[in-house]
């Protein structure tokens, strides 16, 4: 038999061994924190000294948390919590506010924009140094920084959940930051990392999905995206099915990338695309120009098409995409060819013999074209002294400063997504648009009501000869 010990040595004893296994498991994930460190403060502007470490989510009661924090029905003091915390955050920054909205004006002055676009690190990155200690999921989705929605504002906008890709490779932050921006808890997201991505870039996207388990995953199958080949649609595909097999109740997919940023709300976004009644959100034209980047005959003998490769695709158009025959017989043709992400969706969507859901009912006339214009705001030059911002990149101007005012007045209500915004470029800039949404978010709160509703578009002629689709 063993000596019977004092019960006081017992506990010793006992929390001696619990002390072991904490510093076991510190040592264990100690290389992991450091190289993700590591890995942050090589990808941004932001001072080096500010960044010794970085937050580890721990698995565990990651669903009991989420389900605390996002799905469990709010009383009516929780709503006004809610509403307060939305309220209430690190972008009411009052005289920030200002300089942006002088920005946002058009009137600023050459010496404000000039110091605007010197200003070299961001304002609103999540404290990952005071948090790193006690980084848990329930801290991480309560913090005040960019605050993320928990509670839809009405039911409209509960009722119509979306599903979002979002394709990245690097800038942790910048993406971190977006799908904060983003984020409503009956939406679904699927972030395909690239496959060629830093292992270190896609450890940390996996802690940050993590903490949302019900709804927030990497793609199952990353693909070496290659900008304007075949891979770009794969990608694609690799989110897709995920969404599809997670859930039915998606009424759009939208596909991003990590270097844009949304001009709507949730609400304002759900309520324009409600009118559409499943109409998908797809430019192309009838084109000869790129004729050595298509087939010559296409299956079907369909008419070539070429866009994009944004797009806004109800439910059952993703369905269509991925298992109807002509899909895969479409996938085949164009597989060899560059622009392949251009032209699939676009085939399908203005071949109206096709019977895309949510396609034309007719072949289009070119002017629809431009009647689709809507779904990214896009500065096309192919002279860098017709761009405003001083750089270009594929053609298409890098956002800054200088945009702010075509960004938040001209484009607004006219365009869903800000495309070439990159993050390091002019930080005060993104920052700004942080600022911009936020202050529109609020204002839902408030009165209950989405501030734009694309007029323009739901009466153009796109509209006009879309196929509606059962469901909207």
């Amino acid at each position: 038999m063993f000596p019977k010990l004092p019960r006081a040595k017992i506990l010793t004893t006992i929390a001696l061994i619990s002390l072991v296994g904490f510093a076991f498991l510190h040592l264990k994930h100690l290389n992991t924190v450091t190289s993700i460190n590591n890995f942050l403060i090589n990808s941004t502007r932001i001072d080096s000294s500010e960044l010794r470490k970085i937050i580890t989510i721990p698995k565990q009661n990651q669903s009991q948390v989420l389900h605390q924090e996002f799905r469990e029905p709010l009383t009516h003091h929780d709503q006004e919590v809610q509403r307060s915390s939305v309220i209430s955050s690190d972008l009411d920054d009052q005289e920030f506010g200002e300089t942006c909205h002088t920005l946002m004006g058009g009137k600023a002055s050459q010496s404000l924009i000039k110091e605007s676009i010197n200003q070299s690190a961001h304002r609103f990155v999540y404290d990952w140094i005071n948090n790193s200690t006690l980084g848990s999921c329930d801290r991480y989705l309560n913090s005040k920084t960019i605050p993320f929605i928990k509670e839809p504002v009405d039911k409209s906008e509960e009722e119509f959940p979306l599903a979002f890709a979002i394709l990245v490779y690097h800038n942790f932050l910048q993406l971190e930051q977006l799908f904060r921006v983003l984020y409503r808890p009956q939406n679904f997201y699927c972030i395909h990392v690239d496959a060629s991505a830093e292992e270190t870039f896609k450890q940390i996207v996996q802690q940050m999905a993590d903490c949302f388990p019900d709804n927030v995953f990497l793609a199952t199958k990353p693909v070496d995206v290659k900008h304007g080949f075949h891979s770009v649609l794969l990608g694609e595909f690799s989110c897709m099915s995920d969404l599809v097999g997670i859930s039915k109740k998606w009424k759009y997919y939208i596909n991003l990338t990590g270097e844009e940023f949304p001009l709507v709300t949730n609400l304002e976004l759900v309520s324009f695309l409600r009118r559409l009644h499943g109409i998908n959100l797809i430019d192309g034209a009838h084109t000869y120009v790129f004729k050595n980047r298509l087939p010559k005959v296409l299956p079907m003998n369909l008419k070539k098409y070429k866009g994009s490769t944004h797009f806004f695709l109800n439910y059952k158009a993703v369905q269509f995409a991925l298992n109807a025959n002509i899909s895969h017989q479409l996938n085949v043709s164009l597989a060899p060819f560059r622009s392949t992400c251009e032209s699939f969706f676009q085939v399908l969507q203005f071949n109206s013999k096709v019977y895309f859901p949510g396609g034309m009912s007719a072949n289009p006339s070119r002017q629809l074209y431009n009647d689709t214009g809507a779904n990214r705001h896009k500065d096309w030059q192919n002279n860098i002294k017709n761009c405003i911002s001083g750089k270009i990149q594929r053609e298409i101007c890098m956002l800054g400063v200088q945009y702010l005012p075509k960004l938040t007045h001209e484009s607004y209500g006219r365009k869903l997504v800000a495309n070439k915004f990159p993050w390091k470029f002019h930080p005060l800039a993104w920052d700004c648009m942080l600022v911009w949404h936020h202050e529109k978010v609020k204002k839902e709160y408030l009165t209950g009501k989405a501030a734009v509703h694309f007029d323009e578009v739901i009466n153009s002629p796109y509209v006009k000869y879309g196929r509606t689709v059962d469901g909207f």
